[in-house]
């Protein structure tokens, strides 16, 4: 009998320790840079442009979001999976390296800036850095660079 008590002990305590991580991870979920470039990615698949605008640093109308949204949304209607292979971080900023693989298995890797704001401790995709660092990690010249 005294087993059986201390079994059902046990079991409560590690029942009480795994509804407390999974609620950690929950509550945590929207937090991270990484949490950036996956929201970005569901408010473009859900053509949610509130929720867009809420994880992009400049304002959609810009030239350099509307341009991303464009490149992105090209790669997930071709049926891209995108999946983060690693990132460089500093305190206010993280460069992850995000690869698209289409489903003939083929794909392409972009470089996504994502800026902590100082006002609202919010990590956002900063699209012209992510423009600028994709064009460069790929050899292209920048707008208005010669070409060498």
């Amino acid at each position: 009998m005294r087993v059986a008590r201390e079994d059902r002990g046990t079991w409560g305590a590690a029942l009480l320790l795994a509804v407390l991580t999974l609620s950690v991870f929950w509550v945590l979920q929207d937090v991270g840079p990484e949490s950036a470039i996956r929201r970005f990615h569901q408010a473009l698949a859900r053509r949610d442009a509130g929720e867009l605008q809420s994880v992009t640093l400049q304002p959609l109308q810009a030239p350099a979001p509307q341009a991303l949204v464009s490149r992105t949304q090209t790669l997930l209607t071709q049926g891209a999976r995108f999946r983060v292979l690693r990132m460089d971080r500093t305190p206010n900023q993280v460069i992850a390296e995000v690869a698209y693989v289409l489903p003939n298995k083929t794909g392409t890797v972009m470089l996504w800036v994502i800026r902590n704001s100082d006002r609202t401790a919010a990590w956002r995709v900063d699209a012209t850095a992510t423009l600028m660092a994709t064009r460069e990690a790929v050899g292209l010249p920048q707008r208005g660079a010669p070409f060498h």
